[in-house]
């Protein structure tokens, strides 16, 4: 059983304990005789597992440092000479998984070898916008919007993607090189229901760029609540569930140097993770 797996079972074994104790209090200490006695056990057992989780996310912690460490030696020279922008349709939340994982991933990329010149994230105005650029209703705006930034990545069209960020239709972090990406990465998943855009932003999205002759999209997320991955392999590309963690950022590298798959922690996967070759 994988550590991650142990610590959220071990978690919810101590919530339960935790249950049956204050209902053994709101019943009262004196009404049974012998109550104490299991209370006492109860206690020393969630003690333990208490000790048991903490233990555990130490030893995950230490286990993801080494991974970590270890990552630009697997993926060195991997992906010499591609460019690879990433295109950032999740928002991430001030605690959540996904703050960090674009850099981490544009960490990886390079190490790899490649250039990941720039990032793309779409603005949280971006439906209200793309209906005062298009018009017609929210869905067909964004679709549209969302279908002219992907023409436009696939182009390298630097002077289209600053038309479309002066109607703030999206952020752009880099620049945008001459020649045109080798692939794309595509970081999603949304952690409320509110702020999923999995339809009327990376499906249309996704089907742009293989369109546009994009062979290699990877779409990924950082374990968010709402995820996207199932949006993803409906068009039969390689997906990373977990880009949050070094094995993550590892499949996404192997994936775009010719390992396609469906990778991560989520289940419905080729692999943990790619073959390391």
């Amino acid at each position: 059983m994988g550590i991650s797996l142990r610590h959220h079972v071990l978690a919810l074994v101590a919530s339960f304990l935790m249950l049956l104790v204050g209902l053994l209090v709101g019943v009262g200490l004196s009404s049974e005789p012998g109550l104490r006695e299991r209370m006492d056990r109860l206690e020393a057992r969630f003690t333990q597992l208490s000790g048991e989780n903490e233990a555990l996310r130490e030893s995950e912690k230490r286990h993801e440092e080494f991974e970590q460490a270890l990552l630009p030696t697997l993926v060195r020279g991997k992906l010499a000479g591609q460019i690879i922008p990433l295109l950032l349709t999740t928002r991430p939340q001030d605690n959540g998984p996904s703050r960090d994982a674009a850099t981490q991933l544009e960490d990886a990329l390079e190490a790899a070898g490649a250039r990941a010149p720039y990032r793309i994230s779409w603005d949280d105005d971006f439906a209200e916008r793309a209906v005062e650029v298009y018009g017609g209703d929210p869905t067909s705006a964004c679709e549209k919007a969302t279908q002219a930034i992907a023409r436009s990545v696939a182009q390298a069209d630097s002077e289209q993607l600053q038309a479309l960020r002066k109607r703030k239709l999206l952020r752009i972090q880099g620049d945008v090189p001459g020649a045109a990406p080798t692939g794309v990465v595509v970081l999603g998943g949304a952690e409320t229901e509110a702020q999923s855009a999995a339809e009327t932003i990376d499906r249309p999205l996704v089907e742009a760029l293989l369109a546009a002759g994009i062979s290699r999209v990877v779409g990924c997320e950082a374990g968010p609540a709402l995820s996207y991955v199932s949006t993803y392999r409906e068009f039969d590309i390689s997906t990373v569930d977990n880009v949050n963690l070094a094995r993550g950022q590892l499949s996404v590298v192997l994936a775009l140097a010719g390992q396609p798959g469906r990778y991560g922690d989520r289940g419905l996967f080729t692999g943990a993770f790619p073959e390391i070759k």
